[in-house]
């Protein structure tokens, strides 16, 4: 599992000093976790998500901890038990009382199908107001398929835009937990200096 770019993930032995097997089991811990709350940690830079993921081991319960953190507490709650018994397995602090990837082979086949888990809405630009900004934008006269073309970027029309514009958000939102990050790459275009009003907008 691949996290040198993604802090967030690395767990506290990797950050110590260096990890094996388990440590990825804490990775997919995590990944669970944000796919259940939200993206995690996501106004902080590097070292303070390190310091925050070391300070975990005070506590009796990560991934509790990391709820209350971000005042999810009672949507962590809502978590099927099940499943957040899965997490809560592969939070744990001493890498050989997590599960074994055999073992969460065996708990994912028992999370009953018929339990549908709210997916969180993301956030940002990824909100629920994304498709209105963009449509806004085709009405003011934008044309993305237009504008790729125009930057030597695509010949013919990419798959991503003949999807509903609903679905653009969760496109967005798995980029994101890909370790996306818009602003980052609008600076590195030299598009903007600041932080532009639309990245701040309520979701």
């Amino acid at each position: 599992m691949t996290t040198s770019r993604l802090p967030k993930y690395l767990s506290p032995e990797t950050i110590l000093n260096g990890g094996g097997p388990s440590s990825d089991v804490w990775s997919l811990g995590i990944i669970l976790l944000e796919l259940c709350l939200g993206p995690l940690w996501t106004n902080l830079k590097p070292g303070p998500v390190l310091r925050r993921i070391l300070t975990l081991v005070h506590s009796n319960n990560a991934a509790e901890r990391i709820a209350r953190e971000h005042d999810c507490y009672d949507k962590y709650m809502k978590i099927p038990e099940n499943l957040r018994n899965i997490i809560e397995k592969c939070l744990k602090m001493m890498p050989s009382e997590r599960a074994t990837p055999s073992e969460l082979v065996d708990e994912f086949s028992q999370v009953p199908c018929t339990e549908v888990l709210e997916a969180p809405p993301p956030r940002g630009l990824a909100g629920c107001r994304l498709q209105f900004v963009y449509h806004w934008w085709q009405l003011a006269g934008g044309d993305v398929l237009a504008e790729l073309k125009t930057q030597g970027l695509v010949k013919n029309s990419p798959p991503i835009l003949s999807m509903p514009i609903c679905r653009l958000q969760f496109v967005y939102h798995w980029w994101q937990l890909a370790g996306g990050d818009v602003l980052a790459e609008l600076k590195t275009q030299g598009l903007v200096k600041n932080s532009p009003p639309i990245l701040s907008m309520p979701v």
